[in-house]
């Protein structure tokens, strides 16, 4: 036939203009529907002219305190469909406002629960795609905004000298399915961020009457920062704390020098996390209650629509009325068939119900589900708290504020730390790329150091007791020189004397520290693509973070381009006479030849192999020949070298989800987001973890298979 058809016609235009007019139609309709239309929607016109009302053939069907019902749907012979809330209802709007659940029986429809304000999904919540199954999750951050930036965009040419600024973030992320472009998106709880009162260094920027300190504005978040989905009863309308008491698994740790440890528990007699004085720990198994199960956190089983009955209401379908006053009777499957009225239109009343009652039951999964636990576990003499920890991240070169929160965000959406940790991005002033020396000098100034101390002196005093550290790239500098002592003949910075010492470390003189009320413990440091000399780090800064710290962890790629260029540029900076940010200021006299010509200038993400002394080797720095700072005794560890006591996790054999430049997975690969959650939430060293093969001394890489490998 095609061969007729170009026979027929190949001497004439007509084959042309087919082509030309195609063409056009398509380049038309692809216009008209992937922008005409959707702006048409969102238009004012639109909602002044038709409105959504009438275009969907959108009507109530039932309505209450606590919940309502509409449909929609049914043009053009199409089956209609339901939508349907139950939950809180803001009294002055009547839109959804608090914890509720929202169920669309369409086929794309969706089905939520969460939280609400003023009619919009806020974090935390959990959506699922009927249909497709695709998954998205909502968390909650905090952020500390210590720069001069906008919270979208960074100044070429750094500066942060004005006080700084918190707030709270809902990031919408896809977890499972189809990854939607639109996603990660950032909403903002306060309209306007609360601005912090400069208590480091107030001569700089002198603080206004209505700013407030920052453990005040580290209070006001928290409330936001402690919803969460699977400690919420429906019936009770209120977060739930019987059941966060009932633990069905308890780790207990006797690694620490200090003492046993049972997680999330206090001992009765010292009132202390660790207890030297314990020699057995007696778990009772305690039954939960008559019916066997923990009771589901969030709306139960019941039938969210035991009855329904449309509205008297006048429907308008295409300039055609009908009144929908009709009655709903469920007694019996005969009653619940299609009826036709009049007009020839079907009453879709029962099918409604049934529809809605199917959809409940296919997303009965969605969010926290029914916990098959008859037992749970209650440990003698120890007292359960209900304490969070804090994960503090520390971003890398050319992120703004917007940014830092997407990628955090995504992160913890991935995992199931949400409910377990307060998440808090600290934005420090990380400038642009062609402005990278820039955003070195501003990560290691007096000023960035002085508003870390003044986020971790507010963490304390709002009673945070443990903190985790996630530094990534650059970022690794600013966390470092938080943690390095400037004063000379000092050892601990103020930022460390935040922070309780580290058991091997906890007899050094105490004359030596500042005394201070409220201390935590640096519970792990996670050093991911860190870009920082790896010279200055054995020598010098790996001490300071391991003092307050028994559990650091470097994550690195020996393949990472972007440290492979800021080795180049560091070195030709050097070579032109350009200081070196991370010198500290009693650099040694070799340390500052180096600096007057071209060093290719290692850096710690890319070097992993390098984390060790060499045997028998006097060192010029006190710091790193410091018995304590090394590993002894390891498996697979040459007699010529002393490795450092860290972990070193090797990426370069990973190929999921792994960009060219090799430098950012962390919130992407699911094999790194599940090993930095066990980091997190088990505290284990990466000997202990599962997922990794010792290769030698203090390096591991992960045990997976790669993708291109079938059976």
């Amino acid at each position: 036939l095609l061969s007729w058809f170009f026979y027929r016609y190949s001497n004439s235009n007509f084959i042309w203009i087919t082509f030309a007019v195609l063409t056009v139609l398509t380049i038309v309709s692809t216009l008209f529907f992937h922008y005409f239309y959707p702006k048409w929607i969102k238009s004012e016109a639109f909602r002044s002219m038709i409105g959504a009302k009438f275009y969907w053939g959108i009507y109530q069907v039932d309505s209450n305190a606590n919940s309502w019902s509409f449909a929609y749907g049914g043009h053009c012979c199409t089956r209609r469909r339901a939508c349907q809330y139950q939950g809180g209802i803001s009294q002055e709007t009547g839109r959804p406002d608090g914890f509720g659940e929202w169920i669309d029986d369409a086929g794309n429809g969706e089905s939520l629960i969460g939280y609400w304000r003023n009619g919009v999904p806020m974090a935390p919540f959990r959506s699922t795609v009927r249909k497709s199954g695709d998954v998205f999750n909502a968390a909650v951050l905090m952020y500390y905004h210590a720069t001069d930036d906008t919270f979208k965009k960074n100044k070429s040419k750094p500066t942060n000298i004005l006080p700084a600024r918190m707030g709270i973030a809902s990031v919408e992320c896809s977890v499972q399915g189809a990854f939607y472009k639109h996603v990660p998106e950032v909403r903002l709880f306060f309209d306007e961020p609360i601005t912090v009162k400069d208590e480091c260094m107030e001569s700089l920027s002198p603080s206004s009457n209505s700013h407030v300190s920052t453990t005040e504005a580290i209070k006001k978040c928290i409330p936001y920062l402690a919803l969460d989905l699977d400690s919420f009863d429906m019936e009770s309308s209120a977060a739930s704390t019987d059941n966060e008491n009932l633990k069905t698994s308890i780790i207990i740790s006797s690694d620490d020098p200090r003492g046993v440890q049972v997680e999330g528990h206090v001992n009765e007699m010292t009132g202390r996390h660790c207890s030297p004085s314990v020699d057995k720990v007696v778990v009772q198994v305690v039954r939960t209650g008559e019916d066997g199960r923990k009771k589901r956190a969030g709306i139960g089983r019941q039938s969210i629509i035991t009855s329904m009955q449309l509205a008297p209401a006048k429907s308008t379908y295409f300039g055609r009325s009908y009144d929908n006053d009709i009655s709903h009777n469920n007694d019996s499957e005969e009653e619940s068939k299609e009826k036709v009225d009049d007009d020839g239109l079907k009453d879709t009343t029962d099918l409604i119900a049934t529809s809605i009652h199917s959809a409940k039951d296919q997303n009965d999964d969605l969010g926290p589900s029914l916990v098959e636990s008859p037992f749970h576990l209650k440990v003698q003499d120890w007292i359960p708290v209900q304490e969070k920890e804090a994960l503090v991240l520390i971003p890398g070169l050319a992120n703004s504020i917007a940014k830092s929160l997407l990628c955090f965000g995504q992160f913890i959406a991935s995992t199931k730390l949400s409910g377990r940790i307060y998440p808090v991005v600290f934005g420090w002033p990380t400038a642009s790329v062609v402005t990278y020396r820039y955003a070195a000098a501003g990560a290691n100034n007096t000023r960035n150091v002085a508003h870390f101390l003044q986020l971790m002196e507010g963490l304390a005093a709002s009673g945070i007791k443990r903190v985790h550290f996630l530094s990534h790239s650059l970022g690794a500098q600013s966390l470092i020189a938080a943690f390095t002592a400037v004063d000379e003949g000092k050892k601990y910075s103020h930022v460390s004397n935040c922070f309780h010492l580290s058991p091997s470390f906890e007899n050094d003189k105490k004359e030596e520290r500042e005394e201070k009320e409220n201390r935590m413990v640096c519970k792990s440091i996670t050093l991911l693509n860190p870009d920082y000399p790896v010279n200055e780090f054995v020598n010098h800064s790996f001490a300071c973070i391991r003092r307050v710290c028994d559990h650091i962890t470097i994550v690195g790629d020996r393949n990472d381009a972007v440290l492979y260029y800021s080795s180049v540029v560091n070195g030709v900076c050097n070579r032109w006479k350009h200081k070196n940010p991370v010198a500290p200021a009693n650099a040694r006299p070799e340390q500052e030849e180096n600096q007057r010509r071209f060093d290719y200038e290692l850096r710690l993400g890319r070097e992993i192999e390098s984390l060790f002394l060499p045997n028998n080797t006097i060192s010029s720095s006190k710091d790193s020949t410091d018995e304590r700072l090394l590993i002894h005794n390891t498996f697979r560890s040459p007699a010529t070298k002393q490795y450092l006591d860290i972990d070193v996790i090797d990426t370069t054999n990973l190929d999921v989800n792994l960009d060219k430049v090799r430098h950012s997975a962390y919130n992407t690969n699911p094999i790194l987001v599940r090993d930095l959650e066990d980091i997190i939430l088990s505290g284990r060293r990466a000997k202990s973890r599962p997922s990794l093969l010792h290769r030698e001394g203090n390096v591991y890489s992960y045990s997976h298979v790669p993708s291109f490998v079938t059976m």
